[in-house]
């Protein structure tokens, strides 16, 4: 039995007293005490996939992905990430998208406006009286 961060080379025999152990090679790995006779491949962080290394591979650990800022991926081990929704004017930003959820957009109250994209808040329009008629300006 090997130590993580190793694999097995010789097992025990007749020859050996104890199996031959041998340190995982780059780009390997072994995170748990084992017999097994060679490591796992390290993860790869595709970036096609907008995924980026939060962790590097060690010998006893796999390499950690995240996703590149902007996207986010609503499960943990997550394979691909989504990039977040953008709000639209007419919209604000309700909840900033975080690594595990998108943006969450609402409309503009009545009577309220924003004119570009991902606006913080809503303005209120601006109210004008003309010859007994009321208009409204953004």
């Amino acid at each position: 039995m090997c130590d993580k961060g190793s694999f097995v080379k010789a097992h025990c025999n007749a020859e050996f007293t104890s199996s031959v152990c041998v340190i995982c090679a780059d780009d390997t790995y072994m995170d748990h005490p084992n017999g097994l006779t060679e490591c796992f491949r390290c993860r790869d962080c595709d970036s096609g996939s907008n995924l980026v290394v939060k962790e590097k591979c060690t010998s006893s650990s796999n390499t950690i992905c995240e996703c590149k800022a902007g996207h986010f991926c609503q499960n943990e081990d997550c394979d691909f990430c989504q990039q977040y929704k953008s709000c639209q004017p007419g919209e604000y930003v309700k909840a900033p998208g975080t690594k595990r959820t998108d943006t969450v957009c609402e409309k503009c109250p009545p009577r309220h406006f924003s004119n570009e994209s991902n606006a913080k808040e809503c303005f209120p329009w601006r109210q004008y009286v003309c010859f007994d008629f009321f208009f409204f300006i953004q």
